[in-house]
């Protein structure tokens, strides 16, 4: 069999490129496994592995067969999808399962492993439990129950459901009622809906009833607000009413704005008007822009346009920072501070030196947010840029931003830096520079305080008493 994967590997990138990319996802990884699979059987009846190939090939259909059909790549799956099955089936899954376990090929091979017990839970899920539940607690033994438990769910969820118990642990058995209810939910949502409900209630119940909305509102989200109409409203509805919503922004994205712009204002509006601005965003900014214009004043205009404006930064910087210079007064800030965080994270010594660029009013608290970041990756280059800073408001922001990175890796780099600021802030900022200090070396905090010129004996008396009294000495209890 590892002889075989090699050979199916070797084939599959010697394939013309444009004949690969005449394959989805799904069927260019069937095509794979199913030529896996062919080998190996083959190769169980000591052919040589260059007939099993010719073999495979001769049954599957040519290449130049598929690179016709670009446009219908979805009929190719279920060919493959069909051969694969019956092979599976013919030649026993359990012994292919054991092979590809007892490898040490490494991850290729062991993601056949699913793959394979997918198939045999489709046509067999009782004897693929049984399988799964045999293994020796081995690391993909919780996700091969899962399948095989999601295959009986199709049929008989009920069944499924009871197996789950014999799992203590509550993150598997979560986990195995994910897989259950997701599945009964692909072919019946309405009917798992209503077995979710049934369950008792409590955690069990609300996890199963949100995996059973989430593939729902995926096949259909306006079925769930329907469903949703006919029952009493609480928080865990409501959240199902937020998660369905995502997905029927894709179904009828017009219809889903003009609800969003009707919500009552709520945590809810703000997520969800984030969100469809996102979507928006992503394939036409003006369009994002003018649906955000459209929404009421108040927390969701302003995060949306605020994410709009970040995802128009990294398409283009220029225009989303004049948009934001002309934005109005109210939502300025909040523009412009992510305008200058973009460009920080970026290349902040040029975010520094453009700092003339935004209003005056603003510049404080972007000259805070530069330094925060800058400070992280070059602390002198930040220092000495804060020192040249000629407006005392717009230094001292710099000041605090560069100060709480700068205590993470030099603290005494952070309090001189406090010292040089001038007016009432300079003791505030050396109290607080002080203290985180004086956990790491104080020692060195007394000296640096008492050997300070600008500080009366007052003032040296106050901040050395102050750090002495907040820091408490450190008690643990050993067994």
């Amino acid at each position: 069999m590892l002889g075989a994967l090699q050979v199916v590997y070797n084939q599959a990138i010697d394939m013309d490129p444009k004949r690969i990319l005449s394959y989805s996802a799904p069927a260019f990884l069937s095509l794979l496994l199913g030529i896996a699979i062919g080998l190996k059987l083959n190769n169980d009846q000591s052919e040589p592995i260059s007939v099993a190939v010719e073999q495979q090939q001769a049954a599957a259909p040519p290449l130049s067969t598929h690179t016709d059909r670009l446009d219908s790549t979805n009929a190719i799956v279920p060919d493959w999808n069909q051969s694969i099955r019956e092979s599976v089936q013919a030649h026993r899954p359990e012994n292919i399962l054991a092979e590809l376990q007892a490898s040490s090929s490494g991850s290729h091979q062991r993601a056949l492993i699913p793959l394979v017990m997918q198939y045999w839970a489709d046509e067999d899920s009782h004897s693929a439990l049984s399988y799964a539940l045999q293994m020796d607690a081995e690391e993909d033994q919780l996700e091969l129950v899962a399948i095989a438990l999601a295959g009986m769910a199709k049929s008989a969820p009920e069944s499924a459901v009871e197996w789950v118990e014999l799992f203590e642990n509550p993150r598997e058995q979560d986990y195995l009622y994910a897989a259950i209810y997701s599945a009964y939910a692909e072919h019946h949502p309405a009917e798992a809906m209503t077995a979710a409900q049934a369950l008792q209630a409590g955690h069990r119940r609300d996890f199963a009833m949100a995996e059973v909305a989430a593939v729902w509102a995926k096949q259909d989200a306006e079925a769930v607000f329907n469903w949703l109409e006919t029952q009493p409203l609480n928080r865990q509805l409501q959240d199902i009413y937020g998660a369905a919503m995502v997905d029927y922004m894709q179904q009828e994205p017009e219809v889903a704005g003009a609800i969003i712009q009707e919500l009552f204002p709520s945590d809810q509006q703000t997520v969800l008007a984030c969100q469809y601005a996102h979507m928006l965003a992503k394939n036409d900014i003006e369009q994002a822009l003018n649906w955000v214009a459209s929404l009421p004043d108040g927390p969701a205009k302003t995060e949306s346009l605020g994410l709009t404006i970040g995802q128009w930064l990294e398409v283009d910087s220029e225009a989303a920072f004049q948009y934001a210079l002309t934005s109005d007064s109210d939502l300025q800030i909040t523009l412009l501070k992510r305008a200058a965080l973009n460009q920080a994270s970026l290349d902040p010594a040029a975010a520094a030196h453009s700092l003339n660029r935004f209003p005056e009013a603003t510049r404080a608290e972007v000259a805070s947010d530069i330094a925060l970041l800058w400070a992280q990756q070059e602390p002198d280059a930040v220092i000495n840029w804060i020192d040249e800073l000629e407006d005392t408001d717009v230094q001292q922001q710099a000041v605090r931003g560069a100060i709480e990175p700068l205590l993470n890796r030099t603290p005494e780099i952070a309090y001189q830096l406090a010292a040089t600021v001038n007016g009432g802030a300079r003791v505030e900022l050396m109290h607080y520079t002080a203290k985180r200090w004086h956990e790491i070396d104080p020692g060195a905090v007394i000296d640096a305080v008492q050997s300070d010129p600008e500080l009366t004996p007052d003032q040296k008396q106050q901040l050395l008493s102050s750090v002495s009294t907040n820091s408490a000495t450190m008690d643990i209890l050993l067994p």
